[in-house]
């Protein structure tokens, strides 16, 4: 992923945007777009899976 700065060669007073805030506004976007894979696969999976493993140890107390 590329990120291309374009800047005027005297940008006006206080509209000066440093390339490490438009650094994070990148990470930030594209951890928005794959937010959702990362919590499907490091949460909601391994909650599935803990929640099926007590479903199947408590199983005998059901009845």
């Amino acid at each position: 992923m590329a990120v291309i700065i374009v800047q005027p060669a005297n940008p006006p007073h206080g509209e000066l945007v440093e390339p490490r805030m438009v650094f994070h506004a990148a990470i930030l976007l594209w951890l928005n777009k794959t937010c959702s894979a990362y919590w499907y696969f490091f949460v909601l999976l391994p909650a599935k899976c803990a929640k099926k493993n007590s479903l199947h140890q408590f199983q005998p107390f059901r009845k």
